[in-house]
C-alpha cells in the first residue's frame, strides 16, 4: 500500500517503543476502513488519504524523532480520517457506522478506560443519548465519545477541509520513491478529480514517467512510418526531460521557492502544447496519442481531449459505425422483445467496432464486418417474423454495408416464390384432377406445404430447410401419382410438368409405366375395339363402355399390373361387351364381332384377351343357323323358288320379312333376361306375319301349311323355353302329340291338328 510507505518516515518521528503499535494502528485503520466502509470498492478513496496524510505531515514533520506519543499520533490521524471520510463519500457516513472501527482501534487511541466509563455511566441512567436505534451501552459511550471529539475537532481554529495540494506534491518528491510515485500515480488514472490543483498535482508528479512514454510512442510512430513525427516528440521529451530537472532542482533547494516553481510549471505546460502539433489530424497517430499518451494527459488535458473528440468524431462518421446506428434506429421500429434484442446485438459490436477502431496494429478498413452479419443473420431469421424480415430488406435496401444479408433476404425470397409458384402450378394441376383418391391426397399434401413454405425461408439453415421442403413434396407427389392416382392422371401430370426441369426421377417412372401400358395387350385391345366400334351404327353406346371401361383398367393397371388381373378384367370385360352387343338389339352386330378380325389379328395377345366374346358369339351363330325356325325359313324360301305362278314374288317377300324379324328376336332371346313384354309383341308379330299369306297360298295348300306349321312349332318351342316356361312345356308334350310331330309337321298332317296347336299357343301366349 504506496500510502502506509509515504506514512513510513513520519513515523520516524514517533517514539522508539511506540512505533511498533503507531505502524500496526495504521493498518488496522485502513484495513477496517476498506472492509466496513469502502467493502463494494476494495479500496479506501486517493482523496480521503491524500487529505489526511498532507495534514498529517504538515502536524508533525517537523517535530523531532521519537518526540510523538501513540496516543497524540493515533488521535490526530483517525479523527482526522473519520472526518474526511464522511466528508468525502457520496452516501451518508454516520458516527454510528464508525463504532465498530473505533472499538477494534481503542487501545491505540488510549481510549478504553473512557469508553468503560461511560459505559458504566449509560448503564446506571447517568448519561442518556438520543438515537432512533436501539444501541447496546457501549456502542452509546462510542458514539458520545465520537459526537464530543468531533465537535471539538471541528471547533479548532486552524481547523479546515481545504487540501494543500502544493505541500502534497513537497511530500511525494521528498519522501516517495519511484515504485509508489507509480502506485499513487496508477491508482489516480481514470479519475477525474473536482479539483484542478490535484490533476495538476499528478501530471507534475508523473512527469518523468510521461517523459519515458514520449520516447517509446517516438520509437512505436516511426515504425508506422511517422519519421518526422518520431523526431519531434524526441526533441519535446528532451525538452520536457530538461525542464523536469531544473523543477527538481528547485524542489530540492531550502527554502522552497513556490513563486520560481509556479513559473516553470507554467513554461512546461506550454511546452507540452506542442503534442497536438506534433501528432496533426492523422488518423492512425491520433490513434497512437490517444493510446500512449491520453492516460498520462493531466498537464495537457486540453490537447487530449481535443485529439479524443477528432477520434470520437472520426469513429461516429465511420461507415461502420453508422450502420450501427441505423440498426438502432431500425431496432425501434420492432416490438419490445425484438428491439432489445436487435439493440443488444448492436451495442455489443459498436463495442467491438470501438476497440478495433481505436487499436494501432491495424487500419479501421481492415476491420471485418462478415462475422457480425452472420450474427444478424441468426438473430434475424431464427427470432423475426416474416414483416420483421421485410421490414429489415426495405429498410436497409440502399445500405452498402447491409447489402450482403439484404441479397441473402432477396435470394431466399426468390427461392420461396419459385417454391410457391411450383405449388400453384401443383394446384392448378390438381384443380383439374378426377380421379378422387388422388385429389384428395393431393390437397392434403398441398396445404401441408403451404403452411411449412411460410417457416422455411426464417430457418437459420435455409439450404437445409428447402432441401427437405423439396425432398418432402417431391416424395409426396410420387407416392401419389404412382400408388393412388390412375393413369389418366398421370397423364394428366406429365402434360402439365413434361416440359419442366421439376420431378425428373419421377417423370422417368411415369413414362416408363406409361410406355408398358401402351404396349400392353389391354391398350392394344381398346384400340382393336375402337377400329371394330367405328362401323357399327350407335357408337356412342359403345364408346362410354369403352371409356369407362379403360378407364377401370388404368387404374388397375397403375396400382396391381399383372397377368391374372389383366386375363381377369379381359373376361369383364368381353361379358360388358356381349350385353352392350345384345342390347344394340343387332343381329349384324352378332355377325360381324366374328368377322371383323382376320385370322392373323386373333393370335395377337391384344385380341386372345377377346377370344370368350368372339367364340360365345361364333356357338350363339351356330345355334341360330341350326335352329329349327332357321330351318323352317329355309324350307319356307325353296318352296317359294319351286313355284312359277305369281306366288313366288309374294313368298320371297315374306320369307325375307319373316328371316329379319327372327334374327331380331334371336337377339332378344339370347339377353340374359329378355324383357317379356318386347318378347310377346315379337312372337305376336311374326305369328301374324307368318299366317298374313295363308289366303293368298290356299292354292298351294297342301305344300304350304305344313311348312307353315313347322315354322310355327318352332316359334312355339321358344315361346316355351323363352315365356311360358314349363306349363308351355306339359302342353306340347301331350301324349297325342308325338316329338317327331312336335319337330316338324308332315306334309299330310290335316289342317285342324295345326288350329288347334295354334289355339293353344294363343292361349298360352295370352292371345
Amino acid at each position: 500500500m504506496w500510502y502506509l510507505k509515504l506514512l513510513a518516515p513520519l513515523l520516524e518521528n514517533v517514539k522508539a517503543e511506540d512505533r511498533h503499535k503507531a505502524q500496526e494502528f495504521l493498518v488496522k485503520l485502513f484495513n477496517t476502513l476498506k472492509s466496513e466502509i469502502y467493502s463494494k470498492e476494495h479500496s479506501i478513496p486517493v482523496g480521503v488519504l491524500v487529505s489526511v496524510i498532507e495534514r498529517t505531515y504538515a502536524k508533525f514533520e517537523n517535530k523531532g524523532p521519537s518526540s510523538l506519543s501513540l496516543t497524540e499520533f493515533s488521535n490526530f490521524f483517525f479523527l482526522r480520517t473519520l472526518v474526511y471520510v464522511k466528508s468525502q463519500d457520496e452516501y451518508a457516513i454516520w458516527n454510528s457506522d464508525l463504532v465498530y472501527i473505533t472499538l477494534q482501534l481503542k487501545h491505540y487511541l488510549g481510549w478504553t478506560k473512557e469508553i468503560s466509563d461511560l459505559t458504566t455511566e449509560f448503564q446506571t441512567g447517568k448519561k442518556t443519548i438520543k438515537t432512533k436505534t436501539l444501541f447496546s451501552n457501549e456502542t452509546k459511550a462510542v458514539l458520545y465519545l465520537l459526537n464530543k471529539l468531533e465537535r471539538e475537532l471541528l471547533q479548532e481554529p486552524d481547523f479546515n477541509l481545504n487540501d494543500n495540494f502544493f505541500h502534497m506534491e513537497i511530500i511525494f518528491r521528498k519522501y516517495a520513491d519511484k515504485e509508489v510515485l507509480k502506485a499513487f500515480t496508477n491508482e489516480c488514472s481514470g479519475l477525474t478529480p473536482d479539483s484542478p490543483e490535484f490533476y495538476e498535482m499528478i501530471g507534475f508528479l508523473n512527469l518523468p514517467r510521461l517523459i519515458e512514454t514520449m520516447e517509446s510512442t517516438a520509437i512505436q510512430i516511426e515504425s508506422f512510418q511517422y519519421a518526422d513525427k518520431a523526431e519531434s516528440l524526441r526533441a519535446l521529451a528532451r525538452n520536457l526531460q530538461k525542464k523536469n530537472e531544473e523543477l527538481k532542482q528547485l524542489f530540492a533547494q531550502q527554502p522552497i521557492d513556490a513563486t520560481l516553481i509556479v513559473e516553470l510549471k507554467k513554461s512546461i505546460k506550454a511546452t507540452l502544447k506542442e503534442v497536438r502539433t506534433i501528432f496533426g489530424s492523422d488518423l492512425q497517430a491520433m490513434r497512437i496519442f490517444h493510446k500512449n499518451l491520453t492516460p498520462q494527459s493531466s498537464l495537457f488535458s486540453e490537447q487530449a481531449e481535443e485529439i479524443s473528440k477528432q477520434l470520437e468524431q472520426a469513429f461516429l462518421q465511420d461507415k461502420f459505425t453508422l450502420g450501427l446506428q441505423k440498426l438502432k434506429e431500425f431496432s425501434t421500429t420492432l416490438s419490445p422483445i425484438m428491439a432489445q434484442k436487435f439493440l443488444k446485438l448492436a451495442n455489443e459490436q459498436m463495442k467491438v467496432r470501438r476497440d478495433n477502431f481505436y487499436q494501432l496494429e491495424r487500419k479501421s478498413d481492415d476491420y471485418s464486418f462478415e462475422p457480425f452479419l452472420k450474427e444478424l443473420e441468426s438473430l434475424l431469421l431464427q427470432y423475426g417474423f416474416e414483416k420483421t424480415i421485410l421490414s429489415f430488406r426495405d429498410f436497409f435496401k440502399e445500405s452498402p454495408l447491409f447489402a450482403p444479408l439484404v441479397t441473402i433476404i432477396n435470394q431466399r425470397m426468390v427461392e420461396i416464390e419459385g417454391l410457391s409458384k411450383e405449388l400453384e402450378h401443383l394446384q392448378k394441376f390438381v384443380n383439374e384432377v378426377t380421379d378422387s383418391p388422388a385429389k384428395v391426397a393431393f390437397l392434403h399434401l398441398l396445404n401441408a406445404c403451404k403452411s411449412e413454405l411460410k417457416t422455411i425461408c426464417f430457418e437459420a439453415n435455409f439450404s437445409a430447410a428447402k432441401s427437405k421442403f423439396q425432398a418432402k413434396l417431391n416424395d409426396g407427389v410420387t407416392t401419389i401419382l404412382l400408388k393412388n392416382s390412375s393413369l389418366a392422371t398421370m397423364r394428366e401430370f406429365m402434360k402439365a410438368f413434361g416440359e419442366e426441369t421439376s420431378y425428373p426421377s419421377l417423370k422417368q417412372e411415369i413414362s416408363q409405366k406409361l410406355k408398358e401400358f401402351n404396349e400392353h395387350p389391354v391398350k392394344l385391345l381398346f384400340d382393336y375395339l375402337r377400329l371394330f366400334i367405328a362401323t357399327v351404327p350407335n357408337q356412342d353406346c359403345f364408346n362410354k363402355l369403352i371409356v369407362s371401361q379403360q378407364a377401370y383398367w388404368d387404374m388397375d393397371f397403375s396400382q396391381y399390373p399383372g397377368e391374372n388381373v389383366e386375363v381377369e378384367f379381359g373376361k369383364q370385360l368381353c361379358e360388358k361387351l356381349d350385353n352392350a352387343l345384345l342390347d344394340s338389339n343387332s343381329f349384324e352386330l352378332l355377325e360381324r364381332v366374328t368377322t371383323f378380325y382376320s385370322s392373323s389379328e386373333l393370335k395377337t395377345p391384344a385380341l386372345q384377351l377377346l377370344e370368350p366374346l368372339i367364340s360365345r358369339n361364333q356357338l350363339r351363330l351356330e345355334r341360330f343357323k341350326s335352329h329349327n325356325l332357321t330351318d323352317g325359313l329355309t324350307k319356307m324360301e325353296e318352296f317359294g323358288k319351286s313355284i312359277t305362278s305369281d306366288k313366288k314374288q309374294g313368298v320371297e317377300q315374306l320369307v325375307a320379312e319373316l328371316r329379319e324379324q327372327w334374327r331380331s328376336l334371336f337377339v332378344e332371346l339370347e339377353k340374359p333376361v329378355p324383357e317379356q313384354g318386347r318378347l310377346k309383341a315379337m312372337v305376336a308379330k311374326f305369328r301374324q306375319t307368318l299366317h298374313s299369306k295363308d289366303e293368298e297360298m290356299n292354292t298351294h295348300r297342301e305344300a304350304w301349311k305344313p311348312i307353315v306349321a313347322n315354322i310355327f312349332l318352332a316359334l312355339t318351342g321358344i315361346g316355351a323355353v323363352a315365356i311360358a316356361l314349363k306349363t308351355l312345356h306339359s302342353v306340347v308334350t301331350k301324349p297325342e302329340l308325338s316329338i317327331n310331330s312336335c319337330l316338324f309337321f308332315a306334309k299330310t298332317a290335316s289342317q285342324n291338328t295345326i288350329e288347334a296347336f295354334d289355339e293353344k299357343i294363343n292361349k298360352i301366349m295370352g292371345a
